[in-house]
């Protein structure tokens, strides 16, 4: 189970800075960015600054993950910059999510909450020679922006990587990242999210989901 997602993280590497978030909410699945037209970066770079900021602080300062702190410090990170809840019904399908009773919302959101953090720590361990730059910001639809930023490290070429984030009545939050700034990562990933929902059912989901998370911790 989940091994696309294994290959894929893999395929991707540290080098490649892969981050595995979420896919913008719309009729449409979007697999591609919108093309770049920079514009002047406001409020909503802060939320991507934010994120990066605390990931490098829990990464590098943080208790090592057997003590508990550091999953508990990402989980914080996570619910303050990312839209969990829009992101989970569309990794699953809103006529899926909207099936689910309350309970099996809440486990699911857990879960996927974890293997979000996980996957993203997973990338940016042993960072210390990487640094992350935000180019600018340009309008999407809607509420919606694109925040245009690169990763930078020493002996290899710039990452780039867009955020597409949302105005909610929390603030800013991020809603779908796009991998060297076209590939919308969840994207991907929702295909398997269906299948393994369909093989191995509800259970058997969200055990996968907290089995691949544990994996990618214990590496760290």
């Amino acid at each position: 189970m989940f091994s696309f997602l294994s290959n894929r993280l893999r395929a991707c590497g540290a080098q490649r800075a892969c981050l595995t978030l979420a896919l913008l909410f719309a009729p449409v699945i979007v697999t591609t960015a919108p093309a770049r037209a920079e514009t002047h970066a406001g409020t909503e770079t802060r939320v991507v600054d934010q994120l990066q900021d605390g990931l490098v602080n829990i990464l590098h300062n943080s208790p090592d993950s057997a003590s508990g702190g550091r999953s508990t410090a990402l989980g914080n990170l996570v619910s303050e910059t990312f839209d969990i809840n829009t992101m989970g019904a569309i990794a699953v399908g809103l006529e899926t999510y909207r099936a689910w009773s309350p309970e099996q919302r809440q486990r699911f959101l857990a879960a996927f909450a974890r293997f979000m953090v996980a996957s993203h720590a997973n990338r940016l361990e042993g960072t210390a020679d990487k640094s992350f730059e935000i180019e600018g910001s340009e309008d999407a639809q809607s509420n919606r922006k694109i925040v245009h930023a690169r990763y930078v490290r020493a002996g290899h070429d710039p990452v780039s990587v867009d955020y597409l984030v949302q105005m909610t009545k929390n603030g800013w939050r991020i809603l779908d990242v796009y991998l060297d700034g076209t590939v919308s990562l969840l994207a991907l990933h929702r295909s398997e999210f269906t299948s393994v929902l369909r093989n191995e059912g509800f259970d058997g989901f969200i055990a996968a989901m907290n089995a691949k998370a544990d994996e990618l911790s214990s590496t760290r």
